[in-house]
């Protein structure tokens, strides 16, 4: 399965489900689609190993954290 295909099968589950609140994947870019689509909230996210946002991104707010050590 392709990133695109996994972020649209992604947003087409927040959708079906109506809206979610808080979107957790490690790949950022899998769910910019359900925020572009107005289904989830806020996705929290890593893979980038550097922080980025918090930032809109379509109808909800993207942050990307740099890791989870302490």
């Amino acid at each position: 399965m392709t990133a695109t295909e996994l972020s649209d099968q992604l947003a087409s589950a927040a959708c079906a489900r109506g809206h979610v609140d808080v979107l957790l994947v490690h790949d950022p870019s899998i769910g910019v689609e359900a925020l572009d689509r107005g289904c989830a909230s806020l996705q929290l996210s890593g893979h980038l190993h550097r922080r980025v946002g918090p930032v809109k991104v379509g109808l909800g707010v993207q942050y990307v954290s740099a890791s989870t050590a302490g």
